[in-house]
C-alpha cells in the first residue's frame, strides 16, 4: 500500500509485506508508552494510542524481525540495505523498528505518517529518514510532520535550519543536512492532495503534479543509504 511494488519491479529490489498479527500495529512497547499523551493522534480526537484502541507489546515487532530473517534465509538480500517503510499506523511501526533495530535497518521512509520518534528511541547511530504526505491530510497536520522531521533531524545531529525548495510542481521539500554520519532527513508535502495513495490523485491535482511518484521518490532516497 506504500506504492513500492511497481518500483520494485522496475528497479529489481525485494519487498516484504507483513501485516499486524491483529488490529493496528502495536506501536508502543509497554502500557506506559501506550497510555502516554501524544500529539500524533490529536487529529483523531485521541490523546493516546490506548485511547485509539491500539494494543502494545513486542509481538508485532518480533514478527517483523522473523519475516526479515526468513526472507534473508531464502533470498539474495544485501544485509546492509534493508529499509523500514510504512503508511499511517504502519509509519509509526516503521519508525519504531528502526529505533529498536538500527543494526538491521539502514533507513526509514513513511507515507502519510510522519517521522515519529519512538519513546525512547534506542537507535545507536543516526538513521536517515524520509516522509511524504498530502498537505490536506486531515490525520496529519503539516505542522506536526515538520515538527517530527525537526526532532528526527535533531537526534541525527543535523543542522538546525533545513533547506527548502520545490522538487516538482506543487511538491515542497524540507531537507536537513550537515547531519552526523552524512545522513539526511527529508519531508515532502504535496499541495492540494489529501492522501498520497492510491496514486496518482484524481482531477486537477494529478495533472498538476505530473511525474512525481511517492514510491519512486522513497526508493531514490533509501537506496544510497547502507549500514557501514
Amino acid at each position: 500500500s506504500t506504492g513500492l511494488a511497481p518500483v520494485a519491479d522496475q528497479e529489481g529490489f525485494l519487498i516484504a509485506l507483513p501485516t499486524s498479527l491483529s488490529g493496528p500495529w502495536r506501536v508502543a512497547h509497554d502500557a506506559a508508552e501506550n497510555e502516554a499523551e501524544t500529539e500524533w493522534l490529536a487529529s483523531f480526537g485521541r490523546r493516546s494510542f490506548a485511547a485509539a484502541g491500539w494494543d502494545f507489546g513486542d509481538e508485532d515487532a518480533d514478527f517483523i524481525m522473523a519475516v526479515l530473517d526468513e526472507v534473508a534465509s531464502t533470498e539474495d538480500v544485501d544485509p546492509t540495505r534493508v529499509y523500514s517503510v510504512g503508511k499511517q499506523n504502519g509509519a509509526f511501526m516503521a519508525t519504531r523498528m528502526v529505533c529498536d533495530h538500527s543494526d538491521r535497518f539502514a533507513a526509514v521512509a513513511t507515507l502519510a505518517g510522519g517521522l515519529r520518534l519512538s519513546e525512547p528511541c534506542a537507535a545507536d547511530r543516526p538513521v536517515p529518514g524520509f516522509t511524504t504526505m498530502g498537505a490536506l491530510q486531515a490525520t496529519l497536520p503539516t505542522e506536526l510532520a515538520e515538527q517530527g522531521a525537526a526532532e528526527w533531524a535533531d537526534r541525527n545531529g543535523c543542522g538546525p535550519t533545513p533547506a527548502k525548495r520545490e522538487v516538482a510542481r506543487g511538491v515542497s521539500e524540507i531537507r536537513y543536512q550537515g547531519c552526523e554520519a552524512d545522513v539526511d532527513v527529508v519531508l515532502h508535502v504535496v499541495e492540494g492532495v489529501t492522501y498520497l495513495w492510491p496514486w496518482p490523485p484524481t482531477g486537477s491535482a494529478g495533472a498538476r503534479i505530473g511525474d512525481y511518484h511517492p514510491g519512486t521518490v522513497m526508493w531514490r532516497f533509501l537506496f544510497p543509504h547502507a549500514i557501514l
